[in-house]
């Protein structure tokens, strides 16, 4: 059984030196509502409060305040997780999750379903494919440039790694029904997650 605290970070890390004291650094966000609901962090949030264990049909504001889960398309919100929840195979990858977030990591924890296929995840920042200079340890860079985490076991996984700190848009999608986001964590370190 998985669970969202078995990461611990390294207590020797050093902070990295794009990072000033008094910046503010997002903190750790929950999919589910058995953690979030009493905290304003996704951008409907009395929707996603009332319709617990329910589908409801997103839509993008198209402006982002910082530390705020923003969604697009069908999502289930359970008390554990935000899964996708397509009706049809939606091929195009055109629903998504999107956090903006202040820090130089991201991580978020996912898992497939228990005996569902590995699935693909696209991941963008700011808009962009990430890059071998931007890229967490977990993602890969297809040939197209696409850049994508491929989720085969439950975990935490490594997205960003950006050179330095700074607010960036993290966007994720799938065409997979067992998408689920359990939590996100941020980090300031000058190496590791």
């Amino acid at each position: 059984d998985f669970s969202l605290f078995d990461y611990e970070s390294p207590k020797d890390q050093q902070l990295d030196p794009s990072f000033s004291r008094g910046r503010e650094i997002t903190r750790e966000l929950y999919g589910g509502y058995g953690r979030g609901c009493y905290t304003r962090y996704l951008a409907d949030i009395d929707v996603f409060c009332e319709s617990r264990d329910m589908i409801h049909e997103y839509r993008d504001p198209g402006e982002y305040e910082d530390h705020l889960i923003y969604l697009e398309g069908p999502w289930l919100g359970t008390e554990e997780s935000l899964r996708y929840a397509p009706d049809t195979d939606h091929g195009d990858y055109s629903d998504y999750m999107l956090v903006k977030f202040s820090a130089r990591t991201a991580n978020v924890v996912l898992t497939p379903e228990e005996g569902g296929e590995p699935f693909k995840v696209l991941v963008t920042v700011d808009g962009q494919s990430l890059t071998e200079a931007n890229k967490g340890q977990d993602v890969v860079i297809e040939d197209d440039g696409r850049s994508f985490l491929v989720v085969d076991e439950p975990r935490l996984y490594s997205i960003v790694e950006a050179p330095s700190y700074g607010t960036y848009e993290l966007k994720m999608s799938s065409n997979s029904p067992h998408f689920a986001i359990f939590a996100f964590t941020f980090g300031v370190y000058a190496s590791g997650i």
